[in-house]
């Protein structure tokens, strides 16, 4: 499928400006540019991307996301939304696109990997990925990633940066870019220098998918895209874009931002370097040292935004329970400072103090 006009969408809801509401990416040429043959008279095809988008009671920002994909002006995108059971308005929403929408309905609500791996069964795309319904793709990011096809097609994923977005589609101006200590393969696993790989700006080539195995861990309620790109990283080297591709959510309702899911959310992290123990004494007790560690920053990152003191100090000894190095961290200090809100009110000086 062709991606729709901003023309032929249906109009915004009213006070709705901007992308993706009334701008959109110009359209591609029907075939990718080729200029290793000057002489030809059309390209070659561009890659089919497949996008499924798992759906369960986000009618508040649904639509945006929809609209994000669609308006990105490609001209081989497949779009699956696979829709599990919602009981607000999402499936109204939905149906207003359906006409470019394949839309998977399940009979109830089984989760959100079960979900993706629904809309994954169906893909036919050379790229295969899911984005959440509070995420956004920005303006051209699928041509961005096409761009490069030539030479990620011996990879297994692209990545590229992203930027973070407030529940009123605010995006803050700082990129984060993708990380990692070498392209790969690499054994996430046992790494423990500083790595980053958000899945909201991650695409995967469906060979490298078919080759690990294409779906998710269902038992995996939070961390299925980080159990996914360790068995893709295994094998492949992670080609790795500088380009902002997209904007993850931050809002009271989002299940990986909310304080209350964090140590939940760190401990199933930290349970997935125990589905890789290969064995090797050596490599498994690096791999159950890094799960600690994981489930410490957990406790750390839970302690920043607790807005209770106790269960914020409680958190920060329990942090070092698990990993006593972290003590000597500033992220575990700025913990501290949170925690007894020095940082809070600190700001709220600067804000307020008078500069003449």
């Amino acid at each position: 499928m062709r991606c729709p006009t901003l023309a032929e969408l249906p109009p915004p809801p009213p006070g709705k400006a901007g992308w993706p509401w009334t701008e959109e990416t110009p359209q591609l040429p029907e075939t990718m540019p080729d200029p290793s043959i000057a002489l030809r008279a059309s390209g070659s095809p561009w890659p089919r991307i497949s996008i499924v988008t798992p759906s369960y009671n986000q009618s508040a920002f649904i639509e945006e996301t929809i609209r994000a994909v669609l308006l990105q002006g490609y001209p081989n995108l497949e779009y699956i939304i696979s829709e599990d059971c919602s009981t607000d308005d999402s499936m109204a929403v939905i149906r207003k696109y359906e006409q470019w929408v394949k839309v998977i309905v399940g009979d109830r609500n089984r989760g959100m990997s079960y979900a993706i791996n629904k809309g994954y069964e169906i893909c036919t795309g050379d790229i295969i990925t899911w984005i959440a319904t509070d995420d956004v793709y920005l303006p051209g990011a699928f041509a961005v990633v096409t761009s490069h096809w030539p030479s990620i097609q011996d990879s297994g994923a692209v990545v590229g940066s992203f930027h973070f977005m407030d529940a009123n589609s605010v995006i803050s101006s700082v990129i984060n870019l993708p990380h990692l200590p070498y392209p790969g393969p690499i054994d996430l696993t046992l790494t423990t220098r500083n790595w980053r790989l958000h899945q909201v700006s991650t695409f995967y080539l469906r060979d490298a998918l078919d080759n690990v195995g294409r779906y998710v861990r269902e038992d995996l309620r939070h961390n299925m895209d980080r159990e996914l790109i360790y068995r893709i990283a295994m094998k492949y080297k992670i080609f790795l874009i500088d380009e902002a591709l997209a904007a993850f959510r931050i809002h009271g309702h989002s299940k990986s931002w909310s304080y209350a899911n964090m140590i939940s959310m760190a401990r199933e992290y930290a349970s997935i370097q125990y589905m890789f123990l290969s064995g090797d004494p050596q490599e498994d007790a690096i791999r159950k040292q890094i799960a600690r560690q994981r489930i410490a920053k957990g406790y750390v990152k839970y302690a920043k935004y607790n807005p209770h003191l106790f269960a914020s100090i409680g958190a920060l000894f329990q942090a070092v329970y698990y990993w006593p190095g972290i003590g000597f961290s500033k992220g575990y200090i700025r913990g501290w400072l949170e925690a007894l809100r020095i940082l809070p009110m600190l700001r709220k000086l600067r804000k307020t103090t008078y500069h003449p």
